[in-house]
């Protein structure tokens, strides 16, 4: 089934304080248990530059999983809560047009 466009999603970026390989990152944060923090995670993508973004259904999911990285790994890596983008609506004003497509001048002018 597809994922619903609607659906929220809380992401949280996780980056190394020294220099540690993707893989090495995912060993990490393998120490901390998911199941004791009753934590889902919906996805978990690596970046090329070796960040990880762990995605969550919720806001408290997204701090409870913060916390249980930092009190885990805290001295190995750092957590980003990833800010969510607010959409902007403009409404403009529609001209209007003849049959063709083209813009009519003078459309509220009547003719005498």
């Amino acid at each position: 089934m597809a994922a619903e466009r609607n659906e929220r999603k809380f992401k949280l970026i996780v980056t190394t304080k020294r220099t540690h390989t993707p893989d090495e990152v995912q060993i990490l944060l393998k120490k901390v248990k998911l199941t004791d923090i009753k934590v889902g995670v919906q996805s978990l993508k690596t970046l090329r530059d070796g960040r990880e973004i762990i995605e969550v259904g919720s806001k408290k999911e997204m701090e409870l999983l913060e916390e249980g990285i930092r009190e885990r790994c805290g001295e190995e890596l750092e957590t980003n809560i990833q800010k969510t983008k607010q959409t902007k609506v403009s409404y403009t004003k529609h001209s209007q047009r003849n049959k063709h497509g083209k813009h009519r001048r003078n459309a509220n002018k009547t003719k005498h």
